[in-house]
């Protein structure tokens, strides 16, 4: 599939106590279809020491090929050819906590197997709800953040108690946030 790619950030886990040695790091790369609107999925792998391979930035958008595992519901992808790079200006393809339920619903359905998904959100707000950080859209719905989720106060600061958009990873329960787009800028959190 080529399209012009968003890249919507990357997260890191280092978890693989039972390897001490010679610990399994992945890196999930989520990326977003300008003219697709499909959202796709990078993984990588390090043992040790190894490094990832160069990542797109958050933010930047790259014109380019991918090729997509075969699946149910297919995101896992790579990259066959890379035409170009540069950086995109804002957001697009983000929606409302409903609108992001309903896509999560569709994909949970095609494969229950499934461990997180992509949650592009628009114009949501960190909020401090019954002990628990929780992100709400402008209609009063509202996704609780995952507790694991350490930056929970750079994220409050770049909101400023304004909405803005936020792209995360829902496990059916928790979102993940990753990164923000504030004053025309994406930040990595």
């Amino acid at each position: 599939v080529r399209d012009e790619w968003l890249s919507l950030g990357n997260r890191v886990n280092d978890a693989n106590p039972l390897a001490a040695r010679a610990p399994l790091r992945t890196r999930r790369a989520w990326l977003l279809g300008r003219k697709t609107g499909h959202a796709a999925l990078l993984l990588s792998f390090a043992v040790g020491a190894q490094s990832f391979e160069a990542a797109v930035p958050a933010g930047a958008e790259m014109d380019a090929e991918l090729v997509f595992y075969p699946g149910a519901a297919p995101i896992r992808a790579l990259v066959k050819h890379r035409f170009g790079a540069s950086f995109g200006p804002s957001p697009f393809g983000f929606g409302s906590i409903e609108v992001n339920l309903a896509a999560y619903g569709e994909a949970i359905a095609a494969n229950p197997w499934l461990p997180q998904h992509p949650m592009r959100l628009d114009a949501v707000s960190p909020t401090r709800w019954r002990n628990a950080w929780h992100v709400c859209d402008t209609t009063g719905d509202a996704l609780p953040v995952s507790p694991r989720f350490v930056e929970i106060w750079k994220l409050v600061a770049l909101s400023g108690g304004l909405p803005l958009a936020l792209f995360g990873e829902w496990d059916g329960e928790t979102l993940y946030p990753i990164s923000v787009w504030a004053d025309g800028r994406t930040v990595v959190l």
